[in-house]
């Protein structure tokens, strides 16, 4: 067999990431000529002062609609400067943001399974085009889940790389400097720690006191910034309490049939 044929019969993860890629384009490529929407779009961007007029003190200290989430705001009004506030810079910031999630999905499969390049392959693609995304993609005010998981996922790679070198310290503060920036983009970050606990059940470490403990840091900055968190959201606490405790969780039924249809 030649290496022409190998290459055939067994393509380079580059490859398969590149065919990944070119097929998501094409599945977002619509949402780029979206627009903006009457929900949510006009409190992060098109009534926000401080996005319009890039005021980066209130961006980092200031909660919106609830949520603290100074990275999203951030990067929301840097969009807002470069496309002179219309739709489309928005829009192609989200896509871009999402394939590099993709390929950081691919990444880390392949470190999980030790390079098992098909399982990567399917993983990603399915994170890439699942309609699933449509919401975190294509809305412009849900710039905080694709941000929050390009964290999370970098996080997760390297802290997998920790796991294979354990001498280079840095890796591990890289893992922990990627958690802190998830946490600032949006709050649900926080369930990271649970997930290195969960690899290193998968990975044949032990879960004992040691390795509760090298999760500490993890936990201390989940706690911090959670309880900024539920003190930013009590102004929908109004919301909530006008929709009772019956209409909640009949809406969360409603939303995990959905899902699975």
């Amino acid at each position: 067999m030649d290496g022409r044929s190998a290459l055939v019969q067994r393509p380079s993860s580059r490859l398969l990431l590149l065919g990944i890629w070119v097929l998501a384009a094409i599945v977002w490529w619509p949402a780029l000529f979206n627009g903006f929407t009457n929900w949510d779009d006009p409190a992060y961007v098109l009534e926000n002062m401080a996005v319009r007029q890039g005021d980066w003190g209130k961006l980092l200290t200031a909660t919106f609609a609830g949520n603290y989430h100074p990275l999203t705001m951030l990067s929301l009004a840097v969009d807002y400067r470069i496309g002179d506030g219309e739709a489309f810079q928005f829009h192609l910031t989200n896509v871009i943001l999402h394939l590099a999630n993709i390929g950081l999905v691919f990444w880390l499969i392949l470190k999980l399974t030790g390079g098992h390049k098909t399982t990567a392959f399917i993983t990603a693609l399915g994170f890439g085009i699942h309609p699933m995304h449509v919401e975190s993609v294509v809305w412009i005010s849900e710039r905080k889940d694709v941000l929050h998981v390009g964290f999370y996922l970098a996080s997760l790679v390297m802290y997998l790389s920790w796991l294979e070198k354990p001498d280079r310290k840095g890796l591990w503060a890289g893992s922990f400097l990627l958690f802190i920036g998830g946490l600032l983009a949006k709050a649900t970050t926080v369930t990271l720690p649970l997930v290195l606990l969960a690899i290193d059940h998968y990975r044949g470490r032990k879960i004992n006191i040691a390795a509760i403990t090298a999760k500490a840091p993890y936990g201390l900055a989940a706690l911090v910034v959670g309880i900024y968190a539920l003190m930013a959201q009590q102004e929908a606490l109004p919301l909530e309490a006008a929709i009772g405790p019956v209409n909640r969780l009949t809406i969360g039924l409603a939303a995990y049939g959905g899902y699975l249809l």
